[in-house]
Formats: C-alpha cells, sequence, structure tokens
C-alpha cells in the first residue's frame, strides 16, 4: 500500500495495491509481487517491490490494439462482503475514525479480469484471510469461493488462455509457500509442487508463448538458491528450465530462457552477467552498492537480444534504458525529471516500450508515443497521478486499474476505452468510503545549506487548523523515502487533530543522487537540522500552533526525531519512535554477527570512504540523553533482531536520571515486521494516547487493545504520559 513509510513494498510497499497504498508506502501495504512475460526474477527476495507493483497487467497493455477478438462483456464489481447488519436508522459516524476501520486489512483487493473478458476474479476477506473468488463477468450467477482458510491467498493472476487462475500463498503450520492452479472450467485445483515443510515455490510468470504452463522458482529446505521450473498445468509434469550456480535474480525471455543472471557482491554491489545459448556467461557490467537500488532489469525485447532496464548507475535520476547483451551498445530511452523512474510499460506483442513511471514529489505517467499519452492524460485526470494498470482483455478494451490518493484510499476501477469511461469497481477500504479524509499537498522547503527538502504537509481534520498541533514525521529507514499517495498513518493523525509534516530529510532515495548522498558521512548529521528547517517554515508560515509539537519516527526515522529533540531550544514537545536505532556502534556490531552491516558501513562511510567510530556515537541518541528535553515513549518489538531492548532500557533510564521524562514499553511476542496493518493497532493506541496528553489532542480509548499482549513497561513515578502504565 507509499510506505509513505510503511516498503512500497511489499514492496508489496508491500506497495502493495492495497497500500500500493504506501509502505514503500508498509502499511505494507500489499504489494502485489507480480512479473512481466520478461519474468524478472527475484531469487533471494524482491530487488525494488515497490517499482514492481502492477507489472503484471501493464504489460497486458493495448495487446487488442493489433489483435481481433470478441468484445468482451462489461464485467461486475465484486460485492462487498456484508460482515454487520447495519440499523434501519443508523447513527451518524463518530468524528473519530477508529483503528480497527484505518489499520485492518483490505476488504477486497487484487482485482483482476480474464483475457476473454467472460470472468472477474478477486480477494475477499473471508475465514480471516483474503481468499480467491470468481464470478461471470455479466453477474449472471453469483460470486463463487475457492479457497478457504485462515492462511488465504497473497497473489493470483490469470494464463493468457483465460483457461486457469495460478494463485500462491504461505501456510505456517507447515512453514511452506506453494503455488496452485485451479481450472476455471471444471473447478480442479492442482498443486504445482507438492512441497516437504520449509520449502519455498513462487509464481514466476506465464508466456503466451506456453499455454497451460508457468514458471516457478523452487527452493528445497536447506538449498541455498532457487532453481527454476516449467510446470505443465495440465499434466502437473516438472521441467527443470535452470540450475542456479548462485545468482540473486535471473531474467528469462518469453520461451522461459534464462538470457541474465545477477550476482549479488559482498560489498552490496551487483555484477550482471549474459548467459550465452552455448553455456557460456558473459560479465556485462557492474553496479555500485550505492546504485544497486536504482538499478534493475525490466524485461527482454521480442528477439531475445536486447534487454531493456531502469539504470540508475552514475546518474542523478534514474533512466529508461536498451543494452545490447552483445554488443554492450546501450540506448536511453527516457530519463526521469524530478525522481527515479521506476516502473516501465511495454507492448505485450512487439515487446516495445510504450511508458514509464516517474516518483518524484508528485508522481508521474509519460508515454514514450504521442498518441498513447492521452490515455495515460484521462487516467490522471479522473484517478490521481499514482495508478496502475493491472490486468486487461486481449481486445484492450477494457483495463483492470488500481489508484490510490493520499485522501483516498486503494480502489479498483475499470476503463472501458471504447466509451472513454471509467468505473469504479470496488474499495480496498470501504469502512473509510463516506469518512472525511484530507488532502495532502507537496511542500519544497530551503534547509540551512541551500539543500531544497521534499516534504509532504496534511493540516488537521479540525475548524482550526492553523491552531492545531503539528506532528513531524521523518522516512523511516535506508534507502527508504516518504512520498504521495494513501498512508492510514497520516489520516490516523490528521482525524485525531494533528496537522502532519512529512520530511524526506538528506539521504532519502528516489529523488535524485545528489539528494541521497547529501545523507552519507558527515552529511547524517544534518537530518536533524533538516526537521528544524522544516518545522520553522510551517511555523513561519502559521500553518500549526507553535508550542504544540511532536516528533514521530521509527527505525532510523525514530534515531532522527531523538537527535532532533536534543537540539538546543528543539521545539518538540514530545517524541515518540518506534524500534528507534539509539546506538549505532551496537547495530554495527550486531549486524557484523549477522552479516548485515555493510549497508550502515558504507551510510556511515559517505564520500570518505570509511566510517569513524567518533560519527558513530555523535549520530546515536544513546550519547545525547542528557539533551534531550521533550517527554519521550519508546515502542520497542522483537521485528529487528539488531535492536537490543537493553539498550533502549539504558536509553530511558538515563533521560530519566538527566532530569527528563522518558518512558519505554516493550511488545517480545511481536517478531514480525510491523505495519502488515492490524498488527500496528496496538502501537496505534499507545501513541494516540501519548500524543493526547503531550499535545492536547483527541484518542480514541485504548480500550481492550492492549489485555492479550504481553508487555514490559519502563517507565519512572509518573508512568507513561497518557496510560495507566508503571
Amino acid at each position: 500500500m507509499q510506505f509513505k513509510f510503511f516498503l512500497k513494498l511489499c514492496a508489496v510497499r508491500f506497495s502493495d495495491e492495497h497500500l500500493l497504498g504506501r509502505i514503500g508506502k508498509i502499511i505494507i501495504w500489499y504489494t502485489e509481487l507480480t512479473s512481466k512475460p520478461s519474468h524478472l526474477l527475484t531469487l533471494t527476495g524482491l530487488a525494488n517491490p515497490v517499482g514492481m507493483l502492477g507489472r503484471l497487467g501493464l504489460v497486458m497493455l493495448c495487446a487488442g490494439l493489433v489483435l481481433a477478438g470478441c468484445k468482451p462483456k462489461k464485467p461486475v464489481a465484486p460485492p462487498t462482503p456484508d460482515t454487520t447488519q447495519k440499523p434501519a436508522n443508523p447513527a451518524p459516524p463518530s468524528p473519530l475514525i477508529s483503528r480497527q476501520d484505518l489499520f485492518s486489512n483490505p476488504v477486497q483487493y487484487q482485482g483482476r479480469i480474464s483475457p476473454d473478458g467472460a470472468k472477474v476474479s478477486w480477494l475477499a476477506l473471508s475465514d480471516g484471510a483474503l481468499n480467491l473468488f470468481v464470478a461471470d463477468a455479466d453477474g449472471s450467477t453469483p460470486p463463487k469461493q475457492y479457497t478457504f482458510g485462515k492462511d488465504g491467498v497473497e497473489l493470483h493472476r490469470w494464463t493468457p488462455n483465460s483457461a486457469y487462475i495460478l494463485y500462491a500463498g504461505t501456510f505456517a503450520d507447515t512453514k511452506t509457500t506453494r503455488v496452485f492452479a485451479l481450472n476455471v472450467q471444471t473447478g480442479a485445483v492442482r498443486d504445482l509442487v507438492p512441497v516437504n515443510e520449509g520449502d519455498y515455490v513462487w509464481l514466476v510468470g506465464v508466456s503466451k508463448n506456453w499455454p497451460n504452463t508457468a514458471l516457478v522458482r523452487l527452493r528445497r529446505a536447506g538449498q541455498p538458491n532457487f532453481d527454476l521450473y516449467r510446470i505443465d498445468l495440465e499434466s502437473g509434469e516438472k521441467t527443470l528450465v535452470a540450475k542456479n550456480p548462485g545468482f540473486a535474480y535471473w531474467v528469462t525471455d518469453s520461451d522461459y530462457v534464462p538470457r541474465l543472471g545477477i550476482r549479488k557482491n559482498k560489498n552490496g554491489s551487483q555484477t550482471w552477467i549474459v548467459l550465452e545459448p552455448d553455456g557460456a556467461a558473459l560479465s556485462l557490467f557492474s553496479v555500485a552498492a550505492e546504485d544497486v537500488p536504482r538499478t534493475r532489469p525490466e524485461q527482454m525485447d521480442a528477439t531475445s537480444t536486447s534487454l531493456y532496464l531502469v539504470d540508475g548507475r552514475g546518474r542523478e535520476f534514474s533512466a529508461f534504458t536498451r543494452i545490447d547483451l552483445q554488443t554492450g551498445e546501450q540506448e536511453i530511452l527516457a530519463t526521469g525529471r524530478d525522481g527515479d523512474i521506476e516502473t516501465t510499460l511495454f507492448h505485450p506483442i512487439t515487446a516495445q516500450p510504450l511508458a514509464y513511471f516517474t516518483n518524484g514529489p508528485r508522481p508521474h505517467w509519460q508515454s514514450l508515443s504521442a498518441g498513447f499519452q492521452p490515455i495515460l492524460d484521462q487516467l490522471e485526470k479522473n484517478l490521481g497521478p499514482r495508478f496502475f494498470i493491472l490486468a486487461a482483455t486481449n481486445t484492450a478494451e477494457q483495463l483492470v486499474i488500481y489508484s490510490d490518493r493520499p485522501d483516498q484510499p486503494g480502489i479498483y476501477s475499470l476503463y472501458d476505452l471504447e466509451k472513454d469511461k471509467i468505473t469504479t469497481l470496488f474499495e480496498t477500504m470501504p469502512a473509510l468510503e463516506n469518512r472525511k479524509l484530507t488532502k495532502s499537498e507537496v511542500l519544497k522547503i530551503r534547509a540551512r545549506d541551500g539543500l531544497e527538502l521534499t516534504t509532504y504537509f496534511t493540516p488537521a481534520r479540525s475548524d482550526h487548523p492553523t491552531k492545531a498541533p503539528l506532528v513531524v514525521l521523518p522516512q523511516p529507514w535506508l534507502n527508504s523515502r516518504v512520498e504521495y499517495g494513501f498512508d492510514p498513518r497520516i489520516q490516523w493523525l490528521s482525524n485525531r487533530g494533528y496537522n502532519v509534516l512529512e520530511v524526506n530529510t538528506r539521504g532519502a532515495v528516489g529523488l535524485g543522487k545528489s539528494y541521497t548522498e547529501a545523507g552519507t558521512g558527515n552529511g547524517i548529521l544534518l537530518a536533524k537540522t533538516d526537521l528544524e528547517d522544516a518545522v520553522n517554515t510551517v511555523l513561519d508560515n502559521e500553518l500549526a500552533d507553535k508550542s504544540r509539537i511532536a516528533g514521530f519516527g521509527w527505525g532510523n526515522g525514530g534515531r532522527t526525531v531523538l537527535n532532533f529533540a536534543a537540539l538546543k531550544d528543539s521545539p518538540l514537545r514530545c517524541a515518540l519512535v518506534i524500534d528507534p536505532i539509539i546506538d549505532m556502534q551496537n547495530i554495527i556490531m550486531q549486524g557484523r554477527e549477522k552479516g548485515q552491516s555493510s549497508r550502515y558501513i558504507r551510510w556511515l562511510a559517505g564520500a570518505q570512504g570509511r566510517p569513524t567510530t567518533r560519527l558513530a556515537m555523535a549520530i546515536s541518541p544513546l550519547s545525547h540523553t542528557n539533551s534531550i528535553k521533550a517527554q519521550v515513549l519508546v515502542l520497542q518489538s522483537h521485528a529487528n533482531p539488531m535492536l537490543d531492548p537493553d539498550i533502549a532500557r539504558q536509553f530511558v533510564k538515563d533521560i530519566r536520571q538527566n532530569g527528563g521524562n522518558a518512558a519505554m514499553v516493550y511488545f517480545p511476542e511481536f517478531k514480525e515486521k510491523l505495519f502488515g496493518q492490524p498488527d500496528f493497532i496496538p502501537f496505534a493506541a499507545l501513541s494516540e494516547a501519548f500524543l493526547a496528553k503531550c499535545l492536547d489532542g483527541q484518542a480514541e480509548p485504548v480500550g481492550d487493545t492492549l489485555d492479550t499482549l504481553t508487555m514490559e513497561v519502563n517507565a519512572g513515578p509518573a508512568g507513561v504520559p497518557g496510560l495507566e502504565l508503571r
């Protein structure tokens, strides 16, 4: 769903379609791990989940411009599950939107239309999970549920001939990930690769060149790498396509032939290797560690001799390029203007590039041909700038599109090109359909050294927002950013009566290489003053109450907030942090033990080439406990094994011993990444109670949210502000 902070990110975050909505905007949120005919394979994890969002449907676009076929019937919107009995005369909704409505899983998600236009499919909440439903597109028969149980479905897609739906999911009891094929006509289901405990199978893609087959990646328990297999959907026969010699990612063509392998190196860089038909492996180029997040393969061309890629090597903004795998000759098709290119669109028949998506301060689609731009402009006019084409009929007369905006949760729409009409299929969060949400605006703010900061300002849902408190949030992690799109956390804070300022401090990614590099090495020290400059700009423009300001962050963003609180004359009245980095030296030590320290070392080194202990101490809040005057609440989970709870305990103790007010609540049973929506609810309950006490804001009562949870409370005599916790 932007993280905005939460990975798209997921993602899918992450995206997710639901937060393709943010979370790189987590919340997720539920990023779709779809793939294109080129079959970009992530064998040790997605290279860029957010960048891959929606690509399944993207490659289907315009297929019908050159194909003939029957005109598909207009699909019907799937019904929203009736989960409650509504009274005849319902009472007006409370002005406070409940945490349950804001942070629950989507009710419906991942809408699709079959390529022949005869059926629609989607995932809907059932048995406590998202399960698969299918219906006739003309509404002549009621929807039918095909999967059941608490494990649910994570991904589904149609085969090009509309004969099968392939779906994948993770099964907690057996610790396996599996892929199934549903025969749409007979209802028969085939487990494509029978697995044992700990095995992992995932859908890579399908191809019109191989009807009734699927390409999957398989890693047996104990194996270090994924291998590629072609599965016959009718017989279940499994054919080895490629044994993995140690590649992190593969690129295959539309015949499932591996054409490129990508090897990850210990220093964080990559080596891209061309795979010749005779078995030879030739190095194409290397990608420096700092350019890896901005460089990725897209797909092969129709001749399987050239590769399309997003290339950030040595560039301010990543470019959309084509490289000949035989000669190495490269052509630049487009370059991002105010942000990196994240997603691309290809013609599925000719494999020619059609358009690209730039995720700048405000995202934008740009066509590579004048004739296609009006379609993109029409979609942006009606749905906003953040949309993804997910599915299409064979004639391309009807497209299924996911979109969201800062004040609009994810929506699935049907675009009828012949009629030039866009119809809403369903909303992912119908509980918010009639609630008043708040628009966000892009603010460009000049930092004290001249760097232009990209920020987003969302006013309080209040009669007098300029007199309301302000909450400032930086981007959460290394190699992350805040971006344009729906984030329920932002609407939650606005609904509680707070102005919200999201700040991409120096070091944020996607807004230019110089923007990112400005926040490495000694530049890390300036991230806290970026927050100060952004807050001062908002206050100078009289957009918020100068006396009631809070910082809110998690991960590395929590570290930035705490350092902002330690500044002399810091305006923060309180600082709320979730899983913050408090001691950078400890993080590096823990990371070395777990083989995860290289990215932190590169970040600290910057242009100097090597990190210093002095810098690590200077950016660690543990070194500044005597300077923090704001009230501090640390919410700690066990999701990140590199974060030692003892460090957080020592941190709040030191603040109290220095005369400050600090408390910590530790949830040892939370071992998964937070913000997988419902998991965030107890953290939200504690957070809004704390902020309401500190800033005189509004709060939904905590109620029984914490009753079944194990918590450790570390606080002084006053306990946790706003809560009866000691």
